[in-house]
């Protein structure tokens, strides 16, 4: 990409304050930030938990997404101020 066209549509911000891996699945707690544009303003950031998993987790694992997702939701809640 022409780094004109960088300065018309940047790129967003992804920051990921936390990441817990599980095998072959993770949980991440992360801010999104959309710069502003020549025709568009910046949008607030929006913070939230990103979760992938493509596989089947035994006992054990799942357990730990559980817990790894209650560390996410309560790391979250405090980016949200609550």
């Amino acid at each position: 990409m022409h780094p004109t066209d960088l300065a018309r549509d940047p790129q967003p911000a992804i920051t990921t304050h936390s990441s817990v891996a599980i095998s072959n699945a993770i949980v991440e707690v992360e801010t999104y930030e959309q710069p502003a544009t020549l025709t568009e303003p910046a949008r607030p950031a929006v913070h939230g938990v990103a979760v992938e998993c493509r596989e089947v987790l035994d006992l054990e694992q799942a357990r730990a997404m559980r817990d790894a997702l209650i560390c996410a939701v309560r790391e979250l809640e405090r980016l949200h101020g609550n």
